[in-house]
């Protein structure tokens, strides 16, 4: 699946979120070759966080095709 900037996805972060099948909404903010950078949720503040965590891109396209396949 393509990756877009601005797109707001679901991302398992640690290990307990695999297992249990949860995440934490995620904002997808740059796009490189192999890495993707995007901006945790911050349900306290009810806003998205200034810090970009690093993710791997094959591992976030993977992900975001099984969320496709999962919702049809």
């Amino acid at each position: 699946m393509k990756l877009e900037i601005g797109e707001e996805i679901i991302i398992p972060i640690k290990p307990e979120h695999h297992f249990k099948n949860t995440g934490v909404l995620c904002k997808i903010k740059e796009i490189h070759s192999s890495t993707v950078y995007v901006s945790k949720f911050n349900e306290i503040n009810n806003t998205f966080n200034k810090h970009l965590v690093r993710i791997d891109k094959f591992f976030l396209e993977k992900h975001k095709d099984k969320l496709k396949r999962e919702m049809t």
